[in-house]
């Protein structure tokens, strides 16, 4: 039988134990439930979820997909809180390596013919490459011996020697300028960035064009000679067909333009018809020049055929830009040009300094290649602004 004494000993054992409960509960909430609390770190889709799930249980971060409900798609991709530090740490470095295999696998298409503009050309491509983080891709477009209209009258011995030896000239000579651009990057007058050289035979326009279709570069960076220039040399000729048919961005540097690097770039035109693909053009160039600082104007030709401006589209459009880039100076310049598109503008760049003049390039026909010339190919032999050709 127990005793009174110790019936009021386990009484109140038990309200000092009930006394201390909520004390002792709160203890077990922390230790144990809010260590083993989830927390949402993603939601992507279930075969993106999977791929995160695993790659964070790599790392020693246990994870959990959870369905999130009344949504027919989409995960969530949960943690436990305590592991949060230390798996966004770990996505971060995932965005870095992301964003590093994307540059990586980006360059600049420079179209190359050892000529003096395409010397010039090659370093704009070096400072925008810079400025990019991308590399540089120099293609060498020749005319093999087959392409003589004589080569029919040689035998396969003399073919033979004649390609070995145009094959060894053409070593020598990327080797040497390979050189020179080494030594420009060790003096610290060009960027020190990756750079490659790619050799194809035949019609170089073509080649050109086949190439930035199989690779898909970020630009393409082509220099240009003069109107009055003699047709030895290849890539000015080939400019303005490059220009024509590719669906990648090209920028075109005159031999005589002033540009050296995107330092000297203070002010960008826009050749523009205000139309919604010039919107979508422009945002395509602000991946270029997001970061650099510049005056950028629009430039609106009222021709013959226009009889006036409509103030409602241009009022649009400035509040469009002053609420899509606050970053940017932009203005709008309304020429009433009577005469020629082509007069208007080249007077307008040489009045205003601008360093470069940006076109946003319509695929036409044949028919209409041939017998009414785009301004951007009109530009491409006449002004010595480069050109930013949006395709």
């Amino acid at each position: 039988m127990i005793s009174f004494e110790m019936q009021i000993y386990k009484k109140y054992s038990i309200f000092c134990l009930l006394d201390k409960l909520p004390l002792l509960l709160l203890k077990i909430y922390l230790t144990y439930i809010m260590k083993e609390k989830l927390v949402t770190l993603a939601i992507h889709t279930l075969g993106e979820a999977v791929q995160l799930q695993k790659k964070l249980e790599k790392e020693g971060i246990q994870a959990f997909i959870r369905k999130i409900r009344n949504l027919s798609v989409g995960v969530r991709v949960r943690i436990k809180e305590a592991d949060l530090p230390l798996a966004l740490a770990f996505i971060e470095r995932l965005r870095t390596e992301k964003e590093n295999q994307k540059n990586a696998k980006k360059f600049i298409l420079v179209p190359f013919d050892f000529s003096d503009y395409s010397l010039k050309a090659s370093r704009v491509a070096f400072h925008l490459a810079g400025k990019l983080n991308v590399s540089i891709v120099f293609l060498y477009v020749y005319l093999g011996p087959e392409a003589n209209s004589f080569s029919v009258l040689l035998s396969s011995e003399e073919t033979e020697k004649a390609q070995k030896e145009l094959s060894n000239k053409i070593i020598n000579d990327i080797y040497n300028i390979e050189d020179q651009f080494r030594s420009e990057i060790n003096q610290k007058d060009l960027p020190d960035i990756s750079f490659s050289f790619i050799t194809r035979s035949g019609i170089p326009e073509d080649e050109i064009l086949d190439y930035s279709n199989e690779t898909n570069p970020l630009l393409i960076v082509m220099g240009t000679r003069g109107k009055s220039k003699k047709e030895k040399d290849l890539i000015g000729s080939v400019t303005a067909e490059v220009i024509e048919k590719s669906m990648i961005p090209v920028f075109a540097i005159p031999e005589d333009s002033s540009l050296r690097d995107f330092d000297g770039l203070k002010h960008i035109a826009y050749a523009t018809n205000f139309g919604q693909k010039d919107l979508a053009a422009f945002a395509k160039l602000m991946c270029f020049i997001k970061d650099m600082h510049f005056d950028l104007t629009f430039i609106h030709v009222i021709t013959e055929q226009e009889e006036e401006l409509n103030e409602e589209k241009l009022n649009n459009l400035k509040d469009y830009f002053k609420k899509q880039y606050p970053q940017l100076c932009i203005n709008f310049k309304i020429i009433q040009g009577n005469k020629s598109l082509l007069k208007e503008l080249d007077k307008y760049i040489m009045e205003n300094n601008v360093n470069t003049l940006v076109i946003r390039s319509n695929k036409r026909n044949m028919f209409a290649r041939l017998f009414a010339p785009s301004i951007a190919r009109k530009m491409i032999f006449h002004a010595k602004t480069p050109l930013f050709v949006l395709n």
